[in-house]
């Protein structure tokens, strides 16, 4: 987006992609974590909540516009570095399935 629109463009792109996270996970703790990356805190009740929102999300994107997305459900987060970087993970491992789909 930056390199094609402007960095202007992107900062309305991000801040259009934050107000729909914050719309899905209305009660969670939505961060910028930076450059194009985002930290959901979700509370929900229980994992099928989550994953629903998850579901919500997923669907937002297009062929123009895609994101990866890299979750980790937990009853207790004891270890939030931890968890971040298994979250990271797997958002890494949803973006190298993209593009070697991709092409």
């Amino acid at each position: 987006m930056n390199d094609n629109l402007g960095h202007e463009a992107g900062d309305e792109l991000l801040a259009a992609i934050a107000k729909k996270i914050i719309t899905i996970f209305q009660e969670a703790g939505c961060y910028r974590f930076g450059g194009d990356e985002f930290i959901i805190l979700s509370f929900d009740k229980s994992e099928t909540d989550f994953q629903n929102k998850l579901q919500k999300l997923s669907k937002l994107w297009t062929a123009e516009c895609s994101a990866s997305i890299g979750s980790v459900w937990l009853e207790h987060a004891k270890d939030i570095e931890k968890n971040l970087s298994v979250a990271d993970e797997k958002m890494y491992v949803n973006k190298n399935h993209y593009y070697k789909n991709r092409f």
